[in-house]
């Protein structure tokens, strides 16, 4: 993942698998969830077919009831006409397991057995409600001889008046094989569930003993579905923990409610061979997708990305003979030519650098001469124009030895360090004493016109003019030491008091001071000194870059002397920092280290 080339063929391969990705999941779900909803439609239309069975079978018992009521309300029948009648219709029917007509006091008139049925509560309660003029359908029973059965008694009336009433006892083994036949699949099948939420029938063998017991399974949310009268469609674990996926049918005139189950795994079978077959596809020419991605972007993409990484390393190791070969026709070819020919740019560019380089070398070394040999010789020049003025001077004679005495070794110095440029000279450092270091650097501009030197043993002297400096010194202690070496000590303080001095053309006050102090940071023992003035400050935006080489703020100058300056204190293992404010003057802090060990 850290090509550039291999980023490039996963964005391109994404880009186009992310619609057939999407495409496949959609596909997916959308035939899974309609194979699901078939075979959901599927099994409430076969569960509203069955209920209308067995809803048809209970209701033409009650109506066959019915018609012999009608028949057994003809005035002239005499008593063993009657018997015959009902004794025929038990024959008939073989849903009917007896048949009794009672009179209004209950008493059995005509059955269709040898002698009338005992009386029980089942029988009682129908004779009550059918001598009280309502049709009576009792809750489904098991019989004594293990067979679900069902009491019917229908009111009798003869010109209107009731004179009894006709009770039929039903055998329901045929509504037991009605829902025994309900078959969904393999493994689907049926259950019938009574309005007191009792399991009255059921298709599984196993669950023929809960129909004995008649569990109660009305709290179901499936057989709750039902006997509300709503049809639905359900997915729930059964009591053996088998998910199932169940659909509810009312059994509206009874009050009753069907159920077909069928296990999820058989039910969506389909629909999960069918999720199979279209993973199987997408994931083919998904497949087949990022394989041809890869060839067509291995030849097309990385092939030439290579090509020109290839190009690039040999130009990094200045090999710009070195052409690359894109053999595309596409902009990877015309990137290749732009580069081939940036190539043949570079390598005579090369040599118009080289040229350059060289002459911009040999400048450098003439801007450094130039600046740090034009202090020592302005100095020279200063003394020499004051020995002819006043040669008879034994002061100024002495001035002039002094400076003579200085700067020709400082001179000797910078050429030896000229000599060494490309291994320059390390630096000694020493204990000195700061307020002679201080003596001798200010010594020769005590002749500079433009500057006042303030002796602090003798009286202060006066400007002669109103644009003169006046230097002033402040050291703390005045026996104050510093670990440096001395002509790299002199070089970036001659080089922050002439700045001063040139920052105040109008004049101002230039204090060079110095005290003992301790690093914030480690608790060190230090040398701070501080070169500040009066003049006209350096602009905010500058300072960042101040000790870069070629930054300078003067109308005149390369820029060099700052850059020294900081070279030198950094070789000393010491610190320096600049605070400016426009109008308000300039304080250049170094901060040298203590010497190690007193003189």
């Amino acid at each position: 993942m850290n090509k550039v080339s291999t980023k490039l063929i996963l964005l391109l391969t994404l880009s186009a698998l992310a619609p057939m990705i999407l495409f496949g999941i959609i596909a997916v779900r959308t035939s899974r969830d309609t194979a699901r909803q078939i075979v959901a439609e599927e099994n409430l239309q076969v569960a509203r077919r069955a209920a209308h069975e067995i809803e048809q079978y209970i209701m033409n018992s009650v109506m066959i009831i019915e018609a012999l009521a009608q028949n057994l309300a003809k005035t002239d029948l005499k008593p063993w006409q009657k018997e015959r009648m009902v004794r025929n219709y038990a024959l008939q029917f073989e849903q009917f397991q007896s048949i009794d007509l009672v009179d209004t006091y209950g008493r059995s008139i005509a059955t269709s057995g040898l002698d009338a049925l005992p009386q029980n509560k089942i029988r009682e309660a129908a004779v009550q409600a059918a001598l009280a003029g309502r049709i009576y359908r009792s809750e489904v029973f098991i019989s004594k001889n293990f067979t679900p059965g069902m009491t019917v008694a229908i009111p009798l009336k003869v010109l209107g008046e009731f004179q009894g009433a006709i009770v039929g006892e039903l055998n329901l083994i045929e509504m037991w094989r009605l829902v025994d036949d309900i078959r969904i699949g393999h493994e689907g099948h049926a259950f019938v569930v009574s309005k007191e939420g009792l399991l009255i029938a059921h298709g599984l063998n196993s669950a023929k003993e809960q129909v004995f017991r008649q569990e109660r399974i009305g709290r179901l949310p499936i057989a709750e579905a039902a006997l509300k009268g709503e049809m639905q469609s359900l997915v729930y674990p059964d009591q053996r923990g088998v998910e199932q996926i169940g659909v509810s049918a009312p059994i509206t005139n009874l009050g009753w409610g069907l159920v077909i189950e069928q296990p999820t795994r058989e039910a969506y079978a389909a629909a999960t061979r069918l999720t199979y077959e279209l993973t199987v596809l997408v994931l083919a020419f998904i497949f087949l997708m990022i394989l041809v991605g890869m060839i067509g972007g291995k030849q097309y993409i990385v092939a030439p990305i290579r090509e020109l990484i290839r190009g690039i390393r040999s130009v990094g190791g200045e090999n710009l003979a070195d052409k690359v070969k894109i053999l595309t026709q596409d902009e990877f070819r015309e990137l290749g030519d732009a580069f081939n020919h940036m190539t043949d740019r570079l390598s005579t560019l090369r040599e118009d650098i080289r040229r350059n380089e060289r002459v911009v070398f040999l400048g450098r070394i003439a801007s450094g001469l130039v600046h740090d040999l034009r202090h020592p010789i302005k100095n020279l020049e200063n003394s020499s124009r004051l020995l002819l003025r006043d040669s008879d001077d034994p002061n100024v004679r002495e001035v002039f030895r002094g400076i003579v005495d200085r700067e020709f070794p400082n001179l000797n110095r910078f050429f030896d360090d000229l000599h060494d440029l490309t291994r320059p000279s390390l630096l000694k450092p020493v204990s000195l004493s700061f307020s002679q270091v201080t003596k001798d650097l200010l010594e020769p501009l005590q002749i500079d016109p433009r500057c006042i030197v303030d002796d602090p043993d003798g009286p202060v002297q006066h400007p002669s003019k109103k644009e003169s400096v006046r230097i002033s010194v402040d050291i703390t202690p005045p026996d104050l030491r510093v670990w440096a070496d001395r002509f790299g000590l002199e070089r970036v303080l001659k080089n922050l008091v002439i700045n001063a001095i040139e920052a105040m053309p109008k004049g101002g006050r230039l204090l060079l001071s110095a005290k003992d102090t301790l690093s914030k940071e480690s608790l060190d023992r230090l040398v701070e000194i501080t070169v500040s003035d009066t003049g006209s400050g350096i602009p905010s935006d500058r300072l960042v870059n101040l000790f870069e080489d070629y930054t300078t703020t003067k109308r005149k100058g390369l820029g060099l002397g700052l850059a020294t300056c900081k070279k030198i204190v950094e070789k000393h293992k010491a610190t320096i920092e600049v605070q400016s404010r426009l109008d308000h003057g300039t304080a250049f802090i170094l901060r040298f280290p203590y010497p190690q060990e007193n003189p």
